[in-house]
């Protein structure tokens, strides 16, 4: 099982932080994952893979890179793929595994 975890300079302090607030819900193989972010935030995603009773930091990132077109326009990539926030508020990020897609909505 992988679970994704939002990870970012101010969201997180570049701590990995696994808890509920960071972590992406997942229903029917979307994951979705609601985080109130600050304007200049610098941020991406980390994975976490679960095999029987162990669980180790994955390898998956979720970066700029995986945001469709509509969504990236809520954002600026940096050059190592980290994404950054243009305008702080509430965002709501899904991201669907079997596509490697990243969408973004802002309330």
């Amino acid at each position: 099982k992988t679970d994704y975890y939002i990870k970012g300079a101010k969201i997180t302090g570049w701590e990995d932080e696994y808890s509920d607030k960071t972590r992406f819900t997942e229903e029917n193989g979307i994951y979705t994952l609601a985080a109130t972010l600050e304007k200049d935030d610098e941020f991406m995603f980390t994975s976490m893979v679960t095999v029987g009773d162990s669980t180790t930091v994955g390898t998956e990132y979720l970066r700029f890179t995986n945001l469709d077109e509509a969504s990236a326009a809520l954002f600026t990539g940096l050059e190592n793929g980290n994404i950054v926030v243009n305008e702080g508020g509430d965002c709501t990020f899904t991201y669907d595994p079997s596509t490697t897609v990243l969408t973004a909505s802002k309330q």
